[in-house]
């Protein structure tokens, strides 16, 4: 028997009796009926079910579209938000904070350039060369300068003489000298005390007391180069870029994460903003001293050169000076921003257990990692920032010093012997202060510990406080400054027999001589 071709048959659900009438009525399809009527009852569940499926998620997406609240279902990790902006912040500290603080340490030699630069040629090889050997040959320039000149009048006994006792007439004032009048007769021994004060200051030291006054400065600021230039290029150290990176993830899950990273980098450019600022008022006093003492007192006079060489010299002499300060400067803004992001990480710890939002195990974590970072800082930065700080120190009493022997009466004098001591005072209190912060939020951290043995603390047993309590007992690492812990009774001690000195001194006569003031 010939069966003809199928023909195509589109079956639903309202015509599967007709659609087996069809099949039956077909030549030779009566063995295949039972089988297909068996397969389409299978199917028609199925397609009913799918079908009602598709109906009811349409219903479902037409009312959520429709209805005034919405609900959306995000599987996505709300730490992942947080680790991108964490991200985003960090790259901005990168822009504001390192770099600008990276092109300073290019400046002074303390990096090399085009380190970061993929064809680093041969040129690059060759000024990271000669560049170091430049910057040593112009400090040592301006040490010699400074001395032959005797730059800031930082001599006590030869620089302020009290001219209105030696002369027999009121004396008449050129630039920087006081010379007497030519119309009234003076003595023998002021003829000589003027003629010392008027010489040339060419070839010879012209100022007392150079050792204390130019050559230990001069010696701590050059070992202190010399340390930096072995901790930043020769082993390249990034510790203040290391700190910052782990403090800004280890920060990221707080609650108040994002808010501190930013408080961070603000903190940190206010630091760079004073440093610039530091180095900008040197310039300054450096033209005070200029418009009250004269060109000749702050320069070098060579007699047998043209004066034009003279003013290029005196120029080499301010652009060594600017990287003597910028050298002073590196090294305290370094050392204030670790102390800076170890301030800010010690206040999270200090929130977390204050609101018992951490466990005890992660606290103690934390605190290792705070001791570790002091740890670090105590070493070679610290080394650097105590030989600065001494220099500093005894730059401030020299100048405090000059400041109650001046015997000057110009008020542009008084303004530079006033101010000078100021210059070094500021920079000198910059990194006692934030050692002091650091010790002081540790020993907050103490006090709230102990609070934990008493109140307790979320579900920890008797056992774990008492581990916590011997673990901040055992661990009192404090920041140094010339090897001496920086704390407050310390400070404040130094602070009261500093004053009593000055007294003692001033009463006695021994630093003012007879004063109605002092």
């Amino acid at each position: 028997m010939n069966i003809p071709n199928p023909v195509p048959i589109t079956c639903t659900e309202d015509d599967d009796d007709a659609t087996s009438t069809l099949i039956r009525s077909l030549p030779g399809m009566d063995d295949v009926t039972e089988e297909y009527d068996v397969l389409s009852h299978s199917e028609v569940p199925r397609n009913r079910a799918h079908n009602r499926e598709e109906e009811l998620m349409h219903a479902s997406f037409m009312s959520s579209m429709n209805s005034t609240v919405r609900i959306e279902i995000n599987d996505e990790d709300r730490g992942s938000l947080n680790a991108f902006a964490a991200s985003a912040i960090l790259r901005k500290c990168k822009q504001q904070v390192f770099r600008p603080y990276s092109y300073l340490l290019l400046f002074i030699g303390w990096r090399p350039f085009g380190r970061e630069r993929f064809n680093y040629h041969w040129g690059w090889k060759i000024l990271n060369l000669v560049y170091p050997l430049f910057i040593m040959s112009l400090l040592f320039y301006t040490y010699t300068y400074e001395l032959l000149a005797c730059q800031g009048k930082l001599d006590i006994d030869g620089n302020d003489h009290d001219w209105d006792d030696i002369t027999t007439g009121m004396p008449t004032h050129v630039g920087h000298r006081v010379a007497p009048s030519h119309d009234v007769p003076i003595s023998p021994t002021a003829e000589a005390l003027t003629t010392e004060a008027t010489k040339h200051n060419g070839m010879f030291f012209n100022c007392n007391h150079i050792f204390t006054s130019y050559i230990i400065p001069d010696v701590l600021h050059f070992v202190a180069f010399c340390l930096g230039f072995w901790y930043f290029r020769i082993q390249d150290n990034e510790q203040m870029y290391a700190l910052i990176e782990q403090v800004f993830l280890l920060i990221t899950p707080l609650p108040r994460g994002m808010q501190t990273q930013t408080d961070m980098i603000k903190s940190m450019r206010r630091i760079l903003l004073l440093g610039a600022l530091w180095i900008l008022a040197t310039l300054a006093i450096q033209g005070i001293f200029l418009g009250a003492f004269g060109f000749e007192d702050f320069s070098v006079q060579a007699p047998k050169l043209p004066y034009a060489w003279n003013i290029f010299l005196l120029c080499v002499d301010v652009v060594g000076s600017l990287i003597v300060n910028s050298i002073n400067t590196a090294v305290v803004v370094n050392y204030a921003v670790q102390c800076e992001t170890i301030i800010i990480y010690a206040e999270s710890i200090k929130d977390q257990l204050l609101e018992k939002s951490s466990r005890l195990q992660n606290i103690m974590h934390d605190l290792y990692r705070v001791w570790q970072a002091i740890l670090r800082l105590n070493g070679a930065m610290s080394n650097m920032t105590s030989l600065c700080a001494f220099y500093f120190a005894e730059r401030f009493v020299i100048g405090l010093c000059l400041l109650f022997l001046n015997k000057h009466h110009l008020a542009l004098i008084w303004a530079y012997r006033s101010v000078f001591p100021m210059m070094w005072l500021v920079i000198l209190c910059f990194p006692v202060i934030q050692a002091l912060r650091v010790n002081g939020t540790l020993e907050e951290l103490r006090e709230y510990s102990m609070e934990v043995r008493v109140f307790g603390y979320q579900n920890s047993s008797v056992e774990e406080i008492d581990s916590f309590q011997q673990f901040i007992a055992n661990g009192k690492i404090n920041v140094k400054l010339m090897c001496i812990p920086v704390k407050r009774s310390f400070v404040y001690g130094s602070l009261i027999l500093t004053v009593f000195i000055l007294i003692i001194l001033m009463q006695t006569g021994v630093l003012t001589g007879k004063s109605t003031f002092f």
